[in-house]
């Protein structure tokens, strides 16, 4: 939904915005890390706010494997949700925990 639609969209000006609105940016960013921990969003939600906190600590520039990781993740969760439901938790341990050593 709109998520989706925010995180297009800050994939193609976020360099922009960095320079011109760079305080709201960090406001921003703040907002995602603390949003991306609360259970009460759903997982993929959470994951395409990890996917921007993880651009935007690249300065931006995309990386092809994280790119990569965060597509497979969303079609992972998207199979799983499909089958038997699982425990969201883990799933996003794991995502927090890979991301960081795709760098």
């Amino acid at each position: 939904g709109q998520l989706r639609l925010i995180s297009a969209n800050l994939k193609i000006s976020g360099p922009t915005l960095e320079i011109s609105h760079k305080d709201q940016m960090d406001k921003l960013n703040n907002s995602l890390m603390s949003a991306c921990k609360l259970d009460s969003l759903n997982l993929v939600a959470r994951v395409h706010m990890l996917e921007l906190i993880e651009l935007r600590t690249m300065g931006w520039q995309p990386n092809e494997n994280v790119t990569n990781y965060y597509k497979q993740k969303l079609a992972q969760i998207e199979c799983e949700s499909k089958q038997k439901p699982k425990q969201p938790q883990s799933l996003l341990t794991q995502v927090l925990r890979t991301s960081i050593h795709l760098k």
